[in-house]
């Protein structure tokens, strides 16, 4: 998770990310998907948190590009 987190911290900074990763982690444990001994190693919990993202995105009008993830944008 630190990992995932890190990548989303390099894309929408330390308040995005953390608001984003929060939101997501919410998200799951309302569709009563995520359990402690999952978490994030379970593929279609991966799979659900990377759709959620991109609801996210789209909820807040961002593009996503799942190739771009922890990837910096050339400015």
């Amino acid at each position: 998770v630190f990992t995932d987190y890190k990548r989303l911290e390099k894309i929408h900074g330390a308040d995005g990310a953390f608001e984003i990763l929060n939101e997501i982690i919410l998200r799951l444990e309302t569709k009563h998907i995520l359990y402690r001994k999952h978490l994030f190693s379970d593929k279609s919990v991966r799979d659900e948190a990377l759709a959620l993202y991109e609801q996210i995105l789209e909820e807040r009008g961002e593009d996503f590009d799942p190739h771009n993830i922890g990837v910096e944008e050339d400015e």
